[in-house]
């Protein structure tokens, strides 16, 4: 009877366990953002983040492609002069 009562028990808790875990999961693959998900197109991954922003943000972002823009450009001037023409 005792033998019975902790093979219940075990199994219980083994049931409980396998549930929690699951529930784990399933609560972490919901809280992807869409962004993150590739299924999705791209206009729905890129409205998200977007939704998301603050308008200071979405500034920074603007701000930040324009000096990388900027940066770039200098560098390929610098970098690769051009030689002079010859006549």
């Amino acid at each position: 009877m005792l033998r019975r009562l902790t093979l219940i028990a075990i199994l219980t808790a083994l049931a409980l366990g396998l549930g929690v875990l699951t529930l784990r999961q399933s609560r972490a693959q919901s809280a992807t953002p869409a962004c993150r998900n590739p299924n999705l197109p791209v206009e729905q991954r890129v409205a998200n983040p977007l939704s998301r922003m603050t308008l200071e943000e979405k500034v920074a972002q603007t701000h930040a492609l324009c000096r990388a823009r900027i940066a770039s450009l200098t560098r390929r001037e610098t970098s690769h002069p051009r030689k002079p023409e010859r006549l």
